[in-house]
């Protein structure tokens, strides 16, 4: 998957140019900002429940809309199982606040 395409890449470039160098710092920091939405999802995957279901899934449209504009590595990024879930369920969820709006 993608994830695993950037931890190869970040692995090359280390080697080439050093941990220092300003590009290998940035995938760095996009790495880690693409695991911990990775295991943000996972859990509310996991934990989700009822009683708190209005909160964790508003919670997540903003995670997942924020991500979709900050996280620039590609569709491939969606092809994790828990990003690709919580993709849909956003969008399952904002279709239906829509109809319940009208």
């Amino acid at each position: 998957g993608e994830l695993e395409g950037l931890r190869a890449g970040i692995r090359s470039a280390s080697t080439r140019l050093g941990v220092e160098d300003p590009q290998v710092q940035a995938a760095l920091k996009m790495q880690s900002k693409a695991a911990a939405f990775k295991s943000y999802c996972r859990d509310l995957h996991l934990q989700l429940r009822v009683e708190t279901l209005v909160q964790r899934m508003d919670d997540l449209v903003g995670k997942v809309n924020n991500h979709e504009h900050s996280l620039k590595l590609g569709p491939g990024l969606w092809e994790d199982p828990f990003l690709a879930w919580a993709r849909e369920a956003v969008a399952v969820w904002l279709e239906d606040d829509a109809r319940a709006k009208m």
